[in-house]
């Protein structure tokens, strides 16, 4: 299907989600995707993921920033938002730390 219609939404909205993720005793985010942006004229994403010694966080910021996007302009809209969803689903690899018993 295609959109036959400017995108309205009632304002301009922005939210913020903080993930703390403690691993349990023993195991070890090995690898991290780096943090990510994702700015176009209708919306702002901002990834930050950052190491803890038990684990990891990310925080994750989301702007709407106008009301309407023209008919015109859905598909740039449409491309900055999958961006944004794909930086959401990468994957962090877990695994349990190497200690001297293990070998």
């Amino acid at each position: 299907s295609t959109r036959k219609t400017d995108v309205w939404v009632d304002y301009p909205w922005r939210t913020r989600n903080v993930m703390r993720y403690v691993l349990p005793p023993g195991f070890a985010a090995i690898e991290l995707p780096a943090g990510g942006v994702v700015d176009s004229p209708f919306i702002k994403f901002t990834q930050i993921i950052t190491r803890t010694a038990d684990g990891f966080i990310v925080d994750e910021d989301t702007a709407f920033l106008v009301r309407r996007v023209p008919l015109a302009s859905y598909p740039e809209l449409r491309t900055a938002a999958l961006k944004a969803d794909a930086l959401m689903k990468r994957k962090v690899r877990i695994q349990r730390a190497t200690t001297r018993t293990d070998r």
